[in-house]
C-alpha cells in the first residue's frame, strides 16, 4: 500500500465522524457504537473549540497552576461537543447504574455524553484513543467501508 493510501484522510469523515464499534450489547442485540469525528488539527471545528475553551485558562496553564481536574473538565466538554457526534445501543443503565434501565436506550445529546464520559473515564480514554487515531479516517478505509 502506498503512503498516500495509508495517510491521506477523508476530510468529510474527519469532521462528520465515522462509526466505531466498542462492544456487543446483549440488551439491544447489536454493537454499542459511537460516531466520532477525528480529534486533530485538520478538524477545524474541534481545533477552534479547543482553542476557545482553553483561552480563559492560558495564564493558569502557563503558570502551572491549572488543576488536572479543570483541565480534564475543559477537554471533556470540548470532546463531547465536537468529537462525539452520535451513538447507538447505549443503555440508560450505563448512565444511571440501575439494571432496570438496561433495555432502555439512552438518547444521544451532548449533555448525556458529558455525564456518561464523566462517570466512565475509561470509556472516555478509549474514545479519545479511537478519535485521535488515523486508521478509521483514511481514504483507503473509507473506500473499504463503502465496499469500493
Amino acid at each position: 500500500m502506498s503512503l498516500r493510501k495509508s495517510y491521506k484522510t477523508n476530510p468529510a469523515a474527519e469532521t462528520e465522524g465515522v462509526w466505531v464499534d466498542m462492544l456487543f450489547s446483549e440488551a439491544f442485540n447489536g454493537p454499542v457504537s459511537f460516531k466520532l469525528a477525528r480529534m486533530s488539527p485538520q478538524n477545524k471545528q474541534y481545533a477552534t473549540a479547543l482553542e476557545r475553551a482553553w483561552r480563559p485558562h492560558e495564564a493558569a496553564q502557563k503558570a502551572g497552576s491549572l488543576s488536572p481536574e479543570l483541565g480534564n473538565k475543559v477537554f471533556r466538554e470540548v470532546f463531547c461537543n465536537t468529537i462525539v457526534k452520535d451513538w447507538r445501543n447505549v443503555s440508560k443503565a450505563d448512565m444511571t447504574g440501575d439494571d432496570a434501565d438496561a433495555t432502555e436506550q439512552l438518547p444521544f445529546n451532548a449533555e448525556n455524553a458529558l455525564k456518561l464520559l464523566t462517570d466512565l473515564p475509561d470509556l472516555m480514554s478509549a474514545l479519545v484513543e479511537k478519535a485521535g487515531g488515523l486508521a478509521a479516517y483514511t481514504e483507503a478505509r473509507q473506500g473499504e467501508a463503502l465496499g469500493n
